[in-house]
């Protein structure tokens, strides 16, 4: 049985989440796979915790499907509503924060959809207590890969997703009849991170069973996000939310628009798979037909295609390392008429040059200055206070003037103090400008 708890679970990745386990409920179910491993393991999926900001409505109906044993609710009121309603199982714990929700509970895979720097606290207790964590926090990773990388709890690692000797024992069970499906009956040891970021998914399934040294470099894809070829003197907040190729959250999309976005997942890259800056390349690639490539030392590369649908990276996960039947569409080649890249026009995205400078800095407390200084300024923008362009003034007026010591970010709680000092600085500078 794995014992799945899904925090961030009201937002777009988790959404998506529950979709896949529904899917994957409805194999178990299937007549058609007959007596199947697949069939056998689909049905190990139980959903038992979750986590959200305000939304309880949502949380109650998700306890009428699931059997869900612990819950956090960040949203005084919305607990509060949640505790007190007539429906709400008598046997749930309930909780203000993710990380005490996940703690109270045997939990065999832990889904961290949070967004922001809240999703922190619970990514270092995944990693603390060895529980295989589903990552689309990429804040987190930005902000505490240094500290993600002392809570990981295995020694032999190749950056949080990959444990040195991987390729060589791949190439063992490989041998013995575990790549056959219907001879994998015990459930295989997961990696302590897996990816859920389209880009970074693809990565992990290219570096599989390959010799780091083999490989020359890491390639990200970029969409461009609305604004490529067709600068906007100023755009509105409809316009920059509206991204060509992926549905997602209103901060995600902001970020994408200005690029951060990509900044952002550089640094996750260096984080998860261990490879320095300048082994991770960055390519606008507008149909997002490709999601993520590798260079090898010989110069060829491999690709991972797929649709631009975050349920098959998120599928792929929770039933990694066996790949289950999809009832979504399939990639279709012949529908891609065009694949066209383009190198980044750096000045055209101000934030992601200022995320690569601050990654190379190698100061944890400078990337944690700038993702607080980012997510204000996102705020301050979706609240009509500032324009789209005064996103990347804001974050790198912060940078330069708001005073923080190199120290600061050595714990858990220095990163989260540090972050809301950042953002009171800023909010305060805005006020005073005003």
């Amino acid at each position: 049985m794995r014992r799945i708890f899904i925090a961030g679970i009201s937002g777009s990745i988790g959404q998506s989440t529950l979709s896949s386990l529904k899917h994957l409920q409805g194999l178990a179910k299937s007549s058609g796979l007959g007596k199947t491993a697949i069939k056998k393991r689909a049905a190990e999926y139980s959903l038992v915790g979750a986590a959200l900001h305000s939304n309880w409505q949502f949380l109650l109906q998700i306890c009428q499907e699931h059997p869900l044993e612990s819950v956090a609710i960040a949203d005084d009121s919305a607990r509060q509503a949640f505790l007190q309603h007539p429906d709400k199982p008598k046997h749930i714990l309930v909780f203000s924060q993710a990380d005490r929700a996940l703690s109270a509970i045997p939990c065999d895979v832990f889904v961290n959809a949070l967004s922001g720097s809240a999703g922190l606290a619970s990514s270092l207790l995944a990693l603390k207590h060895a529980i295989p964590m589903l990552l689309a926090n990429k804040e987190s990773v930005v902000i505490g890969g240094h500290l993600m990388r002392q809570a990981l709890t295995r020694s032999e690692s190749r950056g949080l997703c990959f444990e040195k000797k991987q390729a060589k024992t791949a190439k063992k069970t490989a041998t013995e009849g575990l790549g056959n499906i219907e001879n994998q009956e015990s459930t295989p040891r997961l990696p302590a991170v897996l990816p859920l970021d389209s880009e970074h998914a693809a990565i992990f399934s290219l570096l599989e069973n390959k010799d780091q040294e083999t490989i020359n470099k890491l390639i990200l894809t970029a969409s461009g996000g609305p604004f490529f070829k067709r600068h906007q003197q100023n755009p509105s907040i409809e316009e920059t939310l509206a991204h060509p190729n992926w549905k997602m959250g209103k901060k995600i999309s902001v970020d994408s628009a200005t690029m951060m976005n990509k900044g952002l997942e550089v640094i996750e890259a260096h984080v998860l798979f261990d490879f320095s800056y300048d082994k991770i390349d960055v390519v606008i690639h507008p149909e997002q037909a490709i999601h993520s490539l590798i260079e090898m030392k010989d110069g060829m590369c491999y690709a991972e295609l797929g649709m631009t649908d975050m349920r098959y990276p998120i599928q792929r996960a929770l039933t990694y390392p066996l790949r289950f039947h999809s009832s979504y569409k399939p990639f279709s080649l012949t529908s891609q008429r065009n694949l066209s890249f383009y190198e980044c026009p750096l000045k055209q995205y101000p934030l992601f040059t200022t995320a690569l400078n601050v990654a190379k800095m190698n100061n944890p407390a400078a990337l944690v200055v700038m993702n607080a200084a980012n997510q204000q300024a996102i705020e301050l923008f979706l609240s009509r206070k500032v324009s789209f362009h005064d996103i990347p003034t804001l974050v790198e007026k912060t940078l330069a003037e708001f005073s923080f010591s190199q120290n600061s970010a050595a714990s858990l709680d220095g990163v989260l103090a540090l972050t809301h000092q950042t953002e009171i600085w800023l909010a305060q500078r805005y006020k005073e400008s005003c």
